[in-house]
């Protein structure tokens, strides 16, 4: 007897979302990050949300994806949003809910001083799982080698002086993410006015067009 496969309706084959947990490397460092936030503790972002209105992120997710985008450079919230809609592994950790920039931002600005109490322990765990994309977080000029290159007979202190370093780093890339956002709400709020003045200076137009329609068929008569 013939085997035939089930055939599925086109429309349905377009919409259907596919399955990121074989789209992403579970050995990527993306993924490496994520399981190691997981284990973190976020009670005092917890204690902090409210039970009211829709579902919120998880903080893990959003703090996950704020170091995530600063190990690739990217220091604006915006930028982050579209990376939750396109990125494989943005879209892998987020589990398809894609926040917007304002979700993003909003998240940074009432949780600040718990994100920078994280810190030392996200840096001093990436340190310890190898995750070297933490190594080259600076924007002071500051270059840092992978732990597998260094000498083993490194001092603790040097380690720690190190990790205290990229803590601070990441601190000051979270406040040029601010900063940024605001340049750019900024930029927006102008292009906004820009646009109300050019739409109000078109409708003007029509209705002079308008009016010296009425105005040449009067004549006419």
């Amino acid at each position: 007897m013939a085997f035939f496969k089930e055939r599925k309706d086109i429309f349905e084959l377009q919409f259907e979302k596919p399955n990121v947990n074989f789209l992403v490397d579970e050995n990527s460092e993306a993924v490496k990050l994520y399981e190691m936030v997981r284990k973190l503790d976020f009670n005092e972002f917890y204690k902090r949300y409210s039970d009211r209105g829709a579902v919120a992120y998880k903080p893990e997710v959003l703090f996950t994806i704020y170091m995530l985008s600063i190990t690739e450079g990217i220091l604006s919230t915006r930028a982050i949003e579209k990376k939750c809609q396109r990125d494989v592994y943005y879209i892998y950790i987020t589990e398809y809910r894609k926040p917007d920039h304002s979700t993003i931002a909003r998240f940074l600005s009432k949780f600040k001083k718990e994100i920078f109490g994280l810190l030392p322990q996200i840096v001093k765990q990436a340190k310890e799982n190898k995750i070297s994309s933490f190594d080259r977080i600076a924007i002071d000029g500051s270059k840092f080698q992978s732990r597998s290159s260094k000498k083993h007979s490194m001092r603790m202190e040097s380690l720690i002086k190190e990790e205290e370093l990229i803590a601070r780093n990441i601190k000051k890339l979270l406040n040029l993410i601010q900063e940024n956002d605001k340049k750019e709400s900024r930029d927006e709020k102008q292009i906004k006015k820009w646009e109300a003045k050019r739409n109000k200076l078109e409708e003007r137009k029509i209705k002079v067009e308008d009016s010296k329609v009425e105005l040449a068929k009067r004549q006419e008569l």
